[in-house]
């Protein structure tokens, strides 16, 4: 039993001894917390492992079984046995489903198992009668027919294939505009990600009975919808246009700071916060990357809405969905500010500084606008380092001082110095860095000490 559930039972004749609560109100509580203490047993994650594994591997055989002597069979028998193992799929998860529903195990196998089985299905009946369609049709299809799946099973490698899925999808839809469909497949996903991510939520879990088990799933659904989502933006934001997907980038990378800031923002470890630490990692690639070229000859504001090769009803949601993304992200930014929370405003103001720098680059010359990033970086590096000092944070102060040291070296290979100097200004930097490394490590001891 969880401890804050056992701690409230255990204080349950203590409040009926004292008058506070009623006989049968007891009863019920007591009744109430068994049933929420039997639904956080520790999680046997070499059962769900297991578990899943034998559910591909019977999945995998079976399409091999079939292929072996596939082409001797006549198309009626190929016909049955197409959907043979989706019926056997339905009816284990059928099982699973109404039986061992508190089984975590079950749940994940069977529901991998069943999503399997269907992929099977579509793709020997495309063959059996030689149905038209590229390999993204059907991911597209296979997409769709795995969404009411997503909402059946709760389970967890289900709502990661399908992230995959249609992020692949995405990856490779064409150039014309119609990778904007991602959107609708990602939209209907969201509700299942809301309820399992939002038990990250500090007023949440002070509510709510949160084990292990739900914030590892959490955890673990975050870091497949960001780096899906993070894979999947950049063709769907018709990367052929420079000011398309440099603003979508830009902003896109800040929002994920500011939805991670509320959903991870409790959590130490770089590790579990997805969100933060793939926006601070896609900021930081950005802006090296600006620092060394700039792409003043092919922007343009009047391509960005009237372009010859795309929609221009795919770029007006984006540039709808581009909005809400600013909208939010100034609203949790302004929400967390009443609330005194700290927020890194180096990171929100990215995006501005993006737009800030097109208009240099298109108005003068692109070297301020790559000495604006320059200087953009180098600041952020000094904010981190004198903020993991003032804070005794090790991990803060080796990532201000890896930008600072990143920046320094590029620029250094970048220029035309001596050998000799470059030479001695990269042992300067190593010594730089381990020394401080040092210094704090030894502070953080004595203050444990």
């Amino acid at each position: 039993m969880p401890s804050n559930l056992h701690f409230i039972s255990s204080q349950i004749p203590f409040w009926l001894q004292k008058g506070w609560i009623s006989e049968q109100t007891a009863q019920e509580m007591l009744a109430h917390y068994e049933v929420e203490a039997a639904k956080h047993q520790p999680t046997n994650w070499g059962y769900i492992i297991m578990g899943i594994l034998g559910a591909v591997l019977i999945g995998s055989g079976i399409i091999l079984i079939f292929a072996h002597n596939w082409d001797d069979f006549s198309r009626a028998t190929k016909t049955v046995l197409c959907f043979l193992p989706l019926i056997a799929a339905q009816i284990i998860y059928g099982y699973a489903f109404f039986k061992k529903s508190d089984s975590v195990a079950w749940t994940e196998s069977t529901a991998a198992f069943l999503m399997l089985m269907l992929a099977s299905c579509m793709a020997l009946i495309s063959q059996t009668y030689n149905l038209p369609g590229t390999m993204n049709d059907f991911v597209f299809v296979w997409s769709l027919l795995t969404i009411p799946l997503l909402y059946l099973s709760n389970a967890t490698l289900v709502c990661i294939l399908y992230l995959c899925l249609i992020s692949s999808w995405a990856l490779g839809a064409g150039t014309h505009g119609e990778s904007v469909w991602y959107w609708a497949l990602l939209l209907a996903a969201l509700p299942h990600l809301w309820k399992n991510l939002r038990v990250l939520q500090k007023g949440y879990v002070s509510k709510q009975f949160v084990g292990f088990g739900d914030r590892a799933r959490a955890n673990l659904l975050g870091w497949a919808l960001v780096l899906t989502f993070t894979a999947a933006i950049h063709n769907v934001f018709e990367n052929r246009i420079q000011l398309n997907w440099l603003m979508g980038d830009a902003i896109i990378f800040a929002f994920l700071y500011m939805v991670g800031k509320q959903f991870f923002g409790q959590e130490k470890s770089m590790w579990l916060r997805p969100f933060q630490t793939t926006a601070i990692a896609g900021i930081f690639i950005l802006s090296m990357v600006l620092t060394f070229k700039w792409y003043s000859g092919n922007i343009s504001f009047e391509e960005w809405f009237a372009g010859r090769n795309y929609t221009s009803t795919a770029t007006w949601i984006n540039f709808a969905i581009l909005l809400l993304a600013v909208i939010t992200l100034k609203a949790l930014a302004i929400r967390f500010w009443k609330q005194g929370k700290q927020v890194n405003y180096l990171l929100l103001s990215f995006p501005t500084l993006v737009l800030i720098s097109i208009f240099i680059a298109l108005s003068t010359n692109d070297f301020w606008a790559r000495a604006l990033f320059n200087l953009y970086i180098f600041v952020w590096g000094l904010y981190y380092v004198n903020e993991g000092i003032k804070h005794q944070l090790v991990a803060l102060v080796n990532a201000g001082t890896f930008f600072l040291a990143t920046l320094l070296i590029v620029r250094f290979f970048d220029s035309d110095l001596d050998f000799l100097l470059k030479g001695i200004a990269f042992v300067v930097i190593g010594v730089g860095f381990l020394t401080a490394n040092y210094v704090l490590t030894k502070r953080l001891k004595k203050i444990n000490g």
